[in-house]
């Protein structure tokens, strides 16, 4: 459970996405490419007696990136946005990964920790191959996208564009995100057919580890406090977690 003061969010009295026509056990509208998540329960503070605030308890999928889902929300987009702009240091960059990382349901802490293990997060950065050359946020190789002219490279709308759509596919293709980003930096041909060489390992653990680090600080920075774990396995066989959304 996560308690999330809706003033810390800047929000008012609801999220728009779960009063306006919604009701107990309804769902949230719609989003290509997501999870829908359900609403379990709505109220206000007079229905606490112990309650400060207004609050919502929601049951989420296990599985369902809270990054993407807060983005996805236009009151608490920009919180987002400003998050991982710190991150990179950059509101372009970010906003750009942020972007096309929703557009391919791709976790934002996986989408940032490859950008940051690959360039760090420089859309000029360039690593020379023994027959091919890297290039960009997402360091894409001249021999795997030889459609791309040397402006496009380096243009970081791009190069973000096809890295992702590059990774959702190794993602598919893989199972998981040790295959896929295995695939990702090894290729799927080698990884499928002679398995991940060392140093493709050590760089899967890099990006996981440090994923896992953007996940704790997003918590934290937007004031999400864990108070369980997940629940038991929603209606369609599938882990939930409960969030409480709350504020003075």
């Amino acid at each position: 459970m996560y308690i999330i003061p809706l003033s810390y969010l800047g929000l008012g009295f609801t999220f728009s996405a779960f009063s306006k026509g919604s009701g107990v056990g309804s769902a949230a509208p719609a989003h290509e490419n997501h999870i829908v998540l359900p609403v379990e329960n709505y109220r206000s503070s007079r229905d606490h007696a112990d309650a400060d605030a207004r609050s919502a308890d929601l049951t989420l999928h296990g599985d369902t990136d809270l990054g993407l889902y807060f983005f996805r929300q236009e009151l608490t987009r920009q919180r987002v946005v400003e998050f991982y702009a710190k991150v990179t240091g950059s509101k372009k960059v970010a906003a750009l990964i942020l972007e096309y990382a929703a557009k391919e349901d791709i976790p934002l802490p996986l989408a940032f920790s490859l950008a940051w293990a690959e360039s760090g997060f420089n859309p000029k950065a360039v690593n020379a191959n023994r027959t091919s050359v890297d290039r960009g946020l997402f360091q894409l190789n001249s021999r795997s996208f030889p459609g791309l002219s040397e402006e496009q490279f380096f243009d970081p709308k791009v190069n973000t564009a096809t890295g992702l759509d590059y990774l959702r596919y190794c993602l598919d293709v893989g199972g998981n995100e040790v295959a896929g980003l295995a695939m990702y930096n090894a290729g799927r041909t080698r990884v499928t057919e002679t398995g991940a060489p060392k140093m493709t390992l050590d760089y899967i653990s890099k990006i996981l580890k440090y994923a896992d680090y953007l996940h704790d600080e997003f918590e934290n920075r937007m004031d999400l406090i864990r108070l369980d774990g997940q629940n038991g396995p929603g209606a369609h066989g599938m882990a939930q977690v409960r969030y409480m959304i709350g504020g003075s």
